[in-house]
């Protein structure tokens, strides 16, 4: 596909039969996340569709996209990179043609520590607040804010999520050697 602006481009993104792609672009020196389409014969430029054009509003900071698989459709979870910003989810119930408003976070996280993890039509992010506050969001498809619960406060640095498509584990570590682990 064709970027609309320039800038470093990103690999596909999901592919869920027919192709997905996230691509990262610059345009007028501010950061966009779009989300292109393609059904068939992919290698042509010209089978690609822009279904989603998310401008950051931001000159300075790269955005951090992820699209996945939610039960009800398609999710992409975005975020500025550096400083404190907030996480924003967008959702689409028609493989990728159009797209619900954003959906944006109430809090603010640094860097982010962890990308979206979807079980079912939920999708759990984990982030930092601060210095010592690590925080987990959820969103449920449809929904109209995420659930932002404090998962744990102290000298933690990170936190990393996997999932079983029942649960999740979410793995804190701090400055030192230790981890914790919640489910």
């Amino acid at each position: 596909p064709t970027p609309t602006g320039t800038g470093p481009a990103r690999a596909p993104a999901f592919t869920d039969g027919p192709a997905h792609y996230a691509l990262m672009t610059t345009l007028n020196t501010n950061y966009r996340t779009e989300i292109w389409k393609c059904t068939t014969t992919c290698g042509t430029n010209s089978n690609w569709a822009k279904k989603l054009d998310v401008n950051s509003g931001q000159a300075a900071q790269f955005m951090i996209q992820e699209m996945m698989g939610v039960t009800s459709g398609l999710a992409v979870v975005y975020t500025a990179e550096g400083g404190a910003n907030t996480v924003s989810v967008q959702t689409s119930g028609n493989g990728g043609d159009t797209w619900a408003s954003a959906v944006v976070s109430s809090n603010s996280y640094n860097a982010p520590e962890s990308g979206g993890v979807p079980i079912g039509d939920t999708i759990y992010y984990c982030g930092r607040q601060g210095t010592t506050q690590l925080t987990l969001a959820k969103f449920t498809y449809g929904g109209a804010s995420w659930t932002e619960t404090a998962i744990v406060t102290g000298n933690r640095s990170n936190c990393v999520m996997e999932t079983d498509n029942s649960s999740v584990l979410v793995a804190l570590t701090s400055t030192a050697t230790s981890q914790d682990y919640l489910t």
